[in-house]
C-alpha cells in the first residue's frame, strides 16, 4: 500500500431558534409555534429533594425529606401513575446525585429502553426496537439540535448527520430527572416514533429549603482497560461537580449554577476487517481469479450458490481520551403568584480523541489454500492462505488519529402569565446551536508530509463536501383535558391534535477530479478545488391526533388505552444534496464494485399510529406490577435504493475493458497463462504507462522478472508500485458506481409486550425491579438476501430486559444491575454486496454501593461491566465478523458534600 491522505471527520453545525406561544383554558391547551421546539415541558416532575409520594410533608421545621435509592423510585412511580399515556421516568435520589454516572446507563432500567455504546458507555438510546433516530429528546420540553461525531470502530470519515441524541454529552448530576413518553401527546414536539425523552434539569424555585443550598462531589474513575506502567497517571482521571442555588423566604427569586469537569483515558484491542466479498460459488471455483491449479481446497467443496469472502484481516489497538465540561445557569423570577419568569442557559462540550494502530494483511488472489464451512445458505471462508510464500504480500501498518469536539449551546427565556383565573399564557423561545468539528493538531502531518512528497507520494485531502440543511417547522396544536368518573370510578381523558407544515431546502457544495489507481487493490480520490453548487428541496405536512384514556376499575389498579400518531423525519445525512463517489476495494475487472451515494431531500418523515393498552397494580408503597401491549403501523419507512449509474463523468482505469490499458493487460495474463490476480493485472498495466504503451516492452519487462511457480518478484512489485500511479484516459469506460439512495419504499407493523416489577420487602431494606419487552414485526431482515436485491429491514429492533437488586437501609444505599440487549439489526446494504450488519447480544452487570456518614456526606463506590462483557459486529452470518471491540471494568470512588 501507498500514499498518503489527510483524515479529519466532517462536522455538522446546527441551530434552532423558536418562540412559542400557549394559552391554557380550564381542561384546554392552544399552542401554535415556529422551528424546532414547543411550549410544553412534558411533565412538572418533582424536585429531587421533594417529599415521596403517600407522604404529606409536616409544615415548617418538621418536613420530612427522604433521599436515596427508594425515593428515587416512589417518585419515578407517582410520575408512571398520574401521568395520561404511558410514561416512565427517573429521579435524581438527592441533589446533585443521580442514580448511574451515565444519562443512557440509566435509561437502559426503563421498560422497553436499550442503549448502544462508544468505547464502553452508553451513547444512544433504542426504545421498543426504535433506534436513536426515531425517538426524540427535549431537554425541558426543548427540542435541541444533535450533532455528534462517532469515530469508534474505523468511523474515521464520519460525519455529524443525524438527529439521535447523545447522551455522553450531558453530566447526570445536573440532572433531576428524566421522562420516557411512550405514548404521542399533542403538545408535544414532534420527532420520535419509539418515545420522546425529556431531560429535567434543576430549578432553583424547586427546592424546598430557602437560602444558599447546593452541593459538590468528586470521583477518582480507575479504567482497568489501560495498562499499568511507571506513569500511571491516566489509569486514574478525575470528574468534580458542583451545584449553587439560591432562593429567597418569599419564593419569589432563584438562582442555580451548575459545573462539571470528567476526564477519561481508555484502551481497547479491536479487529475490523473490510465488509465481506459475497461471491457466487461457480465464479470462485472458476480457476484463475480466486483459485488456481495449485489451490489447496480443503474439505468438500460447498454446495451453497455463494460463498463469502473477506478481503483482508485486520487488528487495532486503540487509546481513547474523553473530556467533557458542562455548565447550566438559571434566573427565576414570580413577582407575584400568577407571574413567573425563567431565563436558563446550558453549555456542553465534549472532546474525543483516538489514537489507534493498526495492521492489516490484505488476502492476495489467487488463494494457495481455502476452507469453507457447512453452511447451505452461504458458505463462510473459515481459512485462507496468501498464494506461495515468495509471491508478492499486501500488508498495511498504519497510525491513525481522530479527534472531535461537540458542542451544545442554548439560551432561553419563558414566561408564564396567569391573567384570569384558570387562563394562562405561556412565551417561549430559545436559541441553540450544535456542532461537531474536527479537533486534530496537524502536527504528524507537518512532520511526515515532505517525506512522503520527496518520495513521490504527498498527501492529499480527501475530496471535501459541504452541506447545509434549513428545515422550517410550523405547528398548532390543540387539547382537552378531562378529570372526573365513569361509573364512580376515576378516570382521566386527554384528546388533542397537531397540525405541522415542513419545509426543506438542501445546499452542497462539493469537488472531485479523478480516481487514480495507486497499487494493485489501492485506489485514490483526488479533488479539483473546483466546486459544484447543487440544491435539492421537499415538504410534507401532517396531522397528528393524540387520544389517552386511563381509569382506575379498581383501587390501586390503573387501565390505559392510548392512540396517536407521531413522525420521526429522516437523518440529516439522508437530506444533504451531496453525491459521493468511492473507489472499488479492487479491480472492477477482478470483481472490484465502485460504490457512490447521494442524498434524497424530498424524504417523507416516517408516519406511525400507534396503539397501547396496559394495566398496573400498585398493590402496596414502593411497589408495583404492569403489562402493556403497543401495535406500531408505520408508514414510509426509509430504505436504501440502489442504481447504478455513473457520477462526476469519472473513467474506470481498473476495467479491463477492451482498448484500455488494464483491458490489454487482461488479454495478455490470460493468452500466457499468467494468474489474473490484482498484482499482475496493475503491474502489467503499470508497465504500460511507464512505456509509454509500448506493449512489448512492458511483456519483457514483466516476463523477466516472473519466476514460474513462484510469480512476481516482491521487490520488483514494490518498484514500480511506488513509481507509477494510473489516472485513467479516454480509453477506460466511465465508472459503473453501485449508487445509494434512501428513499419511502415500504410499510412495516411493528408490536411487543411489555413487563415491569418493582418490589420492597417492607422494612428489611431489601427490594428489587426488572423489566422485559418483547418486540415483534415484518420488518426483520433475511441475512441469506440476494446480493444484488436491496434490503429492506427496521435497525434497532430487538428485545431487551433487565433486572435490579436494591438494599437501602441504615444510610446505605446498594444496587446490583443486569442489562440485557438481544441481538439487533444496525444497518442494512452494507458496501456492494448489499450486507446486513448485526451488532450480538450484549449484557452488563454494574453495581452501585453509596454510604451516608452523616446528613451532609456521602461516599460513593461504581463498578460498570464487571464482565468485561465485548462489542461484537458481524454480517450475513456470525462468522462474518465486521468489528469486534474488547471493554473491560472502571471503577469510580467519589465522595460529595452537600450543604
Amino acid at each position: 500500500m501507498k500514499g498518503s491522505h489527510v483524515m479529519g471527520a466532517l462536522a455538522r453545525s446546527s441551530s434552532v431558534w423558536a418562540l412559542a406561544v400557549a394559552v391554557a383554558v380550564p381542561g384546554v391547551a392552544l399552542a401554535q409555534t415556529s422551528g424546532q421546539s414547543t411550549t410544553e415541558s412534558p411533565t412538572n416532575a418533582q424536585p429531587s429533594d421533594a417529599t415521596p409520594v403517600g407522604q404529606d410533608p409536616a409544615p415548617g421545621a418538621d418536613d420530612i425529606v427522604v433521599t436515596g435509592v427508594r425515593a428515587s423510585l416512589d417518585r419515578a412511580i407517582a410520575i408512571k401513575r398520574d401521568s395520561p399515556g404511558v410514561v416512565d421516568a427517573i429521579s435524581a435520589e438527592d441533589i446533585g446525585k443521580f442514580p448511574d454516572t451515565n444519562l443512557a446507563e440509566s435509561l437502559q432500567r426503563i421498560t422497553g429502553v436499550s442503549i448502544n455504546r462508544v468505547n464502553g458507555e452508553g451513547s444512544q438510546v433504542s426504545v421498543r426496537g426504535f433506534s436513536g433516530g426515531f425517538n426524540l429528546v427535549t431537554i425541558n420540553g426543548r427540542q435541541l439540535p444533535a450533532t455528534n461525531i462517532d469515530t469508534s470502530g474505523g468511523n474515521l470519515f464520519a460525519r455529524g448527520a443525524g438527529r439521535s441524541f447523545d447522551f455522553q454529552n450531558i453530566a447526570s448530576e445536573g440532572v433531576s430527572g428524566l421522562e420516557v413518553y411512550k405514548t404521542g401527546r399533542a403538545a408535544v414536539p414532534t420527532g420520535g416514533i419509539g418515545a420522546t425523552i425529556n431531560i429535567d434539569t434543576r430549578k432553583p424555585l424547586e427546592s424546598r429549603e430557602t437560602g444558599v443550598t447546593g452541593s459538590i462531589g468528586a470521583k477518582a474513575l480507575y479504567d482497568t482497560s489501560v495498562e499499568k506502567s511507571e506513569d500511571t497517571k491516566h489509569r486514574v482521571t478525575p470528574e468534580v461537580s458542583g451545584l449553587l442555588n439560591y432562593r429567597n423566604e418569599e419564593g419569589t427569586f432563584g438562582a442555580a449554577v451548575f459545573g462539571s469537569y470528567q476526564l477519561r483515558y481508555s484502551a481497547s484491542a479491536q479487529s475490523n476487517p473490510n465488509y465481506w466479498n459475497v461471491i457466487p460459488t461457480a465464479d470462485f471455483f472458476n480457476p484463475g481469479t480466486f483459485i488456481n491449479s495449485q489451490t489447496v481446497i480443503d474439505g468438500t467443496r460447498p454446495t451453497a450458490p455463494y460463498v463469502l469472502v473477506p478481503n483482508d484481516s485486520r487488528y487495532q489497538f486503540s487509546e481513547n481520551r474523553r473530556e467533557r465540561i458542562n455548565f447550566q445557569g438559571v434566573l427565576q423570577f414570580k413577582p407575584t403568584d400568577n407571574l413567573e419568569f425563567t431565563v436558563d442557559s446550558l453549555f456542553a462540550q465534549n472532546r474525543l480523541r483516538e489514537s489507534r494502530s493498526e495492521q492489516t494483511n490484505w488476502f492476495n488472489r489467487p488463494f494457495s489454500e481455502v476452507r469453507f464451512d457447512d453452511n447451505p445458505n452461504m458458505a463462510t471462508a473459515i481459512f485462507l492462505r496468501d498464494y506461495l510464500p515468495t509471491s508478492p504480500k499486501d500488508e498495511g501498518f498504519e497510525q491513525q488519529q481522530a479527534a472531535t469536539k461537540a458542542r451544545l449551546g442554548s439560551v432561553g427565556l419563558n414566561a408564564k402569565w396567569e391573567f384570569a383565573p384558570n387562563l394562562t399564557l405561556t412565551v417561549d423561545g430559545h436559541h441553540s446551536v450544535s456542532t461537531s468539528s474536527p479537533d486534530n493538531a496537524i502536527d504528524l502531518y507537518n512532520v511526515l508530509s515532505p517525506y512522503y512528497s520527496q518520495r513521490g507520494a504527498p498527501p492529499l485531502p480527501s475530496a471535501p463536501a459541504d452541506d447545509t440543511v434549513r428545515e422550517k417547522i410550523w405547528a398548532v396544536f390543540g387539547q382537552f383535558t378531562w378529570n372526573g368518573e365513569v361509573a364512580g370510578k376515576p378516570a382521566n381523558l386527554v384528546i388533542g391534535a397537531r397540525y405541522e407544515q415542513t419545509r426543506v431546502q438542501s445546499d452542497a457544495l462539493q469537488t472531485y477530479n479523478n480516481i487514480v489507481w495507486t497499487a494493485d487493490n489501492d485506489f485514490r480520490g483526488d479533488s479539483s478545488g473546483i466546486f459544484e453548487a447543487r440544491r435539492q428541496r421537499g415538504n410534507y405536512e401532517n396531522l397528528l391526533p393524540a387520544v389517552d384514556f386511563s381509569i382506575e376499575p379498581i383501587t390501586n389498579v390503573k387501565a390505559r388505552v392510548s392512540f396517536s400518531r407521531t413522525l420521526a423525519r429522516p437523518d440529516y445525512g439522508n437530506l444533504f444534496a451531496t453525491e459521493s463517489a468511492g473507489a472499488p476495494g479492487r479491480p472492477t475487472a477482478l470483481g472490484g464494485i465502485p460504490t457512490g451515494s447521494k442524498g434524497n431531500a424530498n424524504l417523507l418523515p416516517l408516519l406511525s399510529d400507534n396503539f397501547d393498552v396496559s394495566l398496573e397494580w400498585y398493590y402496596k408503597p414502593s411497589s408495583f406490577v404492569s403489562i402493556g401491549f403497543f401495535d406500531k403501523r408505520v408508514a414510509n419507512f426509509l430504505g436504501t435504493g440502489i442504481v447504478n449509474q455513473n457520477l462526476f463523468g469519472l473513467r474506470d482505469p481498473s476495467s479491463g475493458a477492451a482498448g484500455s490499458r488494464s483491458g490489454t493487460a487482461a488479454a495478455f495474463l490470460r493468452a500466457n497463462n499468467y494468474d489474473l490476480s490484482d498484482v499482475n493485472l496493475f503491474t502489467y498495466s503499470a508497465l504500460l504507462v511507464q512505456n509509454g504503451g509500448n506493449q512489448a516492452a512492458a511483456t519483457t519487462q514483466f516476463n523477466a522478472n516472473y519466476v514460474a511457480g513462484r510469480g512476481l518478484q516482491q521487490t520488483f512489485v514494490d518498484q514500480i508500485l511506488s513509481q507509477v500511479d494510473i489516472s485513467s484516459d479516454a480509453n477506460d469506460p466511465l465508472f459503473n458506481f453501485s449508487v445509494s439512495q434512501p428513499i419511502n419504499n415500504r410499510e412495516g407493523k411493528i408490536h411487543g409486550f411489555e413487563l415491569a416489577w418493582t418490589n420492597f420487602f417492607g422494612n428489611t431494606g431489601f427490594g428489587f425491579a426488572g423489566s422485559f419487552t418483547k418486540v415483534s414485526g415484518d420488518v426483520n431482515v433475511d441475512p441469506y438476501a440476494d446480493p444484488t436485491v436491496n434490503i429492506f429491514a427496521l435497525t434497532g429492533l430487538g428485545n431487551s430486559a433487565n433486572a435490579t437488586g436494591i438494599y437501602e437501609k441504615n444510610g446505605i444505599s446498594a444496587r446490583i444491575a443486569y442489562n440485557w440487549r438481544d441481538k439487533y439489526l444496525a444497518a442494512t446494504n452494507q458496501g456492494g454486496n448489499r450486507n446486513p450488519l448485526f451488532v450480538a447480544p450484549f449484557g452488563t452487570l454494574d453495581v452501585n454501593i453509596s454510604y451516608d456518614v452523616n446528613d451532609q456526606i456521602a461516599v460513593t463506590l461504581e463498578g460498570i461491566n464487571l464482565t468485561s462483557e465485548s462489542v461484537r459486529t458481524y454480517g450475513r452470518t456470525e462468522r462474518n465478523l465486521v468489528f469486534a471491540q474488547e471493554l473491560k471494568p472502571r471503577f469510580l470512588l467519589g465522595a460529595r458534600y452537600k450543604f
